[in-house]
């Protein structure tokens, strides 16, 4: 697959999908999943990677602007979730992901985020790369070996200083597919922000009688495989969070 062509919800009340071009230089970071940043009439908003079809259903494409995660903040069990509730509440894809989207995920996009740049060719092909543009290239062939000997993504200005180059350079070599160019947020993980920690997560709970029937009510719906409603019912400081 090309990834050459990318099917994108938009939280807007139209219920269809949107397909856009995937610039060359995004194409190794665009994945099912991830947020974009896409041209949507006069405005500019963020919409989510549902597909990448081989072909579009439309000829004349708008190209997708920016990826905004560095790897799929939506998982494949969310986008099948939040299309079913698009289907069943009728309203848009986009508008069931964004409402499924933990609030300070968004925050997150929103404010402490950087672009950021990383090697996009394999490593074990650096040097021979490297070696057949030294010649002719030597700045981007600086940026190479500086991308290949660094442990992680820089933002453009320490890549500048890392190869002893301008930030243009860095952009150019961004353009030829030496390096691809990201966001990344302080939080890789989109739920850290929920303030979960593992000893939260491996520690048992200790269910009442009461919470534990409610817990074996909506197991044997969820292992069947049956749609159904429940209210759970009780007054502030009952036990209905740890259910």
């Amino acid at each position: 697959m090309s990834n050459a062509y990318a099917r994108v919800a938009v939280n807007v009340p139209v219920k269809k999908t949107f397909d856009y071009s995937v610039p060359l230089e995004l194409r190794e970071g665009i994945a099912v999943g991830v947020r974009v940043r896409v041209p949507f009439g006069r405005r500019h908003l963020i919409g989510y990677c549902v597909d990448l079809p081989d072909e579009p259903e439309v000829e004349q494409l708008k190209p997708i602007e920016e990826l905004l995660d560095a790897k799929p903040t939506i998982t494949p069990q969310m986008l099948q979730l939040t299309r079913w509730i698009a289907s069943y509440y009728y309203c848009s894809w986009g508008e069931a992901i964004a409402a499924a989207i933990p609030a300070g995920v968004r925050t997150k996009l929103r404010g402490n985020t950087e672009l950021v740049v990383e090697l996009a060719v394999p490593r074990e092909e650096v040097p021979a790369m490297i070696e057949a543009i030294a010649s002719r290239q030597p700045k981007q062939a600086n940026i190479l070996r500086a991308a290949a000997e660094t442990d992680g993504p820089m933002t453009p200005r320490e890549m500048a200083r890392a190869a002893n180059c301008s930030e243009s350079t860095v952009k150019k070599a961004v353009a030829v597919g030496f390096l691809r160019m990201v966001r990344r947020h302080a939080a890789d993980d989109p739920f850290e922000c929920m303030g979960t920690t593992d000893e939260a997560v491996s520690t048992p709970l200790h269910l009442t009688d009461e919470q534990q029937a409610a817990c074996d009510t909506t197991s044997r719906m969820l292992d069947a495989g049956e749609f159904g409603t429940l209210l759970l019912h009780g007054v502030t400081g009952s036990g209905k969070t740890e259910v």
